[in-house]
């Protein structure tokens, strides 16, 4: 029997699924609805709703949906998630939500375009119909999908747009938006959602249990104080709400009561948040009585003046367990790397303790008054070929083994970790973001990175033989750095061809990050007439990449 059935209910009043038939009519969450839909029927083209994490924009998204179903002259289509690995891949979902016929059986960019835009003026100009397409979790949208939505609200008559955007997305996207001026001038509303206020998330809390009551009205009652113990507790964030909400209905039905206090809800809310509070209390004490007492024998010379700096930089070092992923938690501004130094780049040696991490870490720093390596990196000018043997050359030494890590990248402004582990492997299975979350334990959401963070990226599949690869690529240039390859796609042109990283490990262990265009050709030829389309800056240093040399390993696949 259905926990909800015990205490009267037709259904769960407290699902974290985003049900359209439990929107509480909140003051900003009307206006927004109402604004959209406005917008929309005047086909104004671009509107972005940003909130934080767990403020309601994917049941805002479905209500906005359910609302324009009513009109018979309105056809909207939902992108659930974003995040596509080329803009084939994203004309292609396009297309196939707007059920457009694409003739050829390997169309281009092109074809899938053309076919888009004959779609728009069909049911826009000759059946005088609204197409709206919604995206969902717009923080995830690639730089290239944003142009192609450039380029679709460029389809217009002389009164209107012929398809309406709506973007819902965390607040970064702001960020994303003040970078492309070319795509923001194109945004008609941009709508910031907040928490509920006191009043609103009582009345949220009364609606959804009487909307899921048998009766019409819930004999479930939350009183005044824990109401206000709900609110303190979670802010007024809708998300935390229902979390909390939910819990509380267990817990009377464990009780067997029907009226939530003060108290019930404390001890429910403190289940989430009392441990972690009481730790991070401790460890201040902790710092405090410790520094108390550095300070006490410096004064009365219990320490040698020579030794502090000595005993205090050994202890940063030793103090810290070995752990399989070294990396610093705080924001700061993490130490940039020139491409093609390989003495400068942080790159996983096989082998390594964790203090000589430490010490290589802390010699690759750079002073504070070095520009950072994305203001000014260019590719590296070291010849790409391989080294030739000489027959007077040492005997080979065994193959070194396979590293843990292709690399580490800090998180910049806008990055999201879907994006970066799309970049960093080519691919976005639905399971790889998941990966990387486990092999960062400092990562508590896969939806909320930090600014600042160090983000570890394993080797997740390793093909140890050259016949593995199959056809040729066009290869921009070469890094011996994860993070410099990764800075160097996102400061490309922005109109660009779409590229990937192709992580490798040459014998003597090694680190190659080459930068080839995400096509991949079936011969020679092929490939150089497409270098032929290269913008000057990237063609400058490309040449026709075949894979890796016989021996390497290729340490990222290419599907």
């Amino acid at each position: 029997m259905d926990y909800f059935k015990i205490l009267h209910f037709s259904r769960e009043p407290f699902s974290n699924s985003p049900d359209p038939g439990f929107f509480y009519k909140a003051r900003q969450h009307v206006s927004c609805v109402q604004n959209l839909e406005i917008s929309i029927r005047l086909r104004r083209g671009l509107n972005v709703v940003l909130g934080d994490v767990g403020t309601g924009k994917t049941t805002l998204c479905r209500r906005l949906i359910a609302s324009l179903d009513d009109d018979d002259s309105i056809e909207s289509h939902l992108i659930f998630d974003p995040y596509f690995g080329t803009p084939l891949d994203f004309l292609l979902a396009v297309a196939g939500l707007f059920k457009c016929p694409v003739e050829p059986e390997k169309p281009t960019e092109w074809d899938v375009k053309e076919s888009i835009k004959n779609f728009l003026f069909k049911k826009g100009v000759d059946e005088g119909g609204t197409v709206v397409l919604v995206i969902d979790e717009g923080q995830k949208i690639p730089d290239f999908c944003l142009e192609i939505l450039r380029e679709f609200l460029n389809y217009e008559t002389n009164d209107a747009k012929l398809l309406q955007v709506v973007i819902f997305a965390q607040t970064e996207f702001e960020g994303t938006l003040e970078a492309r001026q070319n795509f923001s001038d194109r945004v008609n509303l941009l709508l910031k959602l907040g928490p509920l206020s006191f009043r609103e998330t009582r009345e949220m809390i009364h609606y959804r249990l009487n909307r899921a009551s048998e009766r019409g009205r819930s004999s479930i009652k939350f009183t005044y104080p824990a109401v206000r113990s709900i609110y303190k507790a979670t802010g007024g964030y809708p998300r935390k709400i229902i979390h909390l909400c939910h819990r509380v209905i267990l817990a009377l039905i464990l009780q067997n009561k029907t009226v939530a206090g003060y108290s019930l809800v404390k001890a429910c809310a403190a289940r989430d948040t009392a441990s972690r509070p009481r730790r991070l209390r401790w460890a201040v004490v902790f710092v405090l009585v410790s520094a108390l007492g550095l300070w006490a024998a410096f004064q009365y010379g219990l320490i040698p003046e020579d030794r502090i700096f000595y005993r205090t930089q050994t202890a940063a070092v030793s103090a810290r367990p070995a752990e399989r992923v070294s990396i610093d938690f705080t924001p700061k501004k993490p130490a940039e790397i020139t491409a093609g130094k390989p003495e400068e780049n942080a790159v996983e040696k096989p082998g390594e303790t964790q203090i000589e991490k430490e010490e290589s870490a802390a010699i690759a720093q750079r002073p504070p008054d070095e520009p950072a390596a994305e203001e000014t990196m260019t590719p590296p000018a070291a010849p790409l070929e391989e080294p030739v043997k000489t027959s007077g050359d040492a005997p080979e030494n065994p193959p070194a083994p396979i590293p843990e890590f292709l690399g580490r990248i800090a998180v910049k402004s806008n990055d999201t970790l879907s994006a970066m582990v799309g970049r960093v492997y080519g691919a976005l299975p639905k399971d790889m973001v998941w990966k990387v979350a486990e092999a960062n334990p400092h990562i508590k959401n896969v939806n909320q990175i930090a600014l600042g963070q160090v983000i570890a990226f394993p080797v997740i599949n390793a093909t140890a033989e050259k016949k593995d690869w199959e056809g040729f690529a066009v290869r921009i240039t070469r890094f011996s750095s994860l993070g410099d390859a990764y800075r160097f796609i996102l400061a490309s042109p922005a109109v660009r061809p779409p590229m990937r990283i192709i992580t490798s490990m040459a014998k003597d262990g090694t680190m190659h990050y080459d930068i080839v265009l995400a096509r991949r050709y079936e011969d020679d030829a092929s490939a150089r007439e497409a270098m032929k389309t290269l913008p000057p800056e990237l063609a400058a240093g490309a040449d026709v990449f075949d894979g890796p040399p016989p021996g390497a390993v290729m340490l990222t696949e290419w599907e």
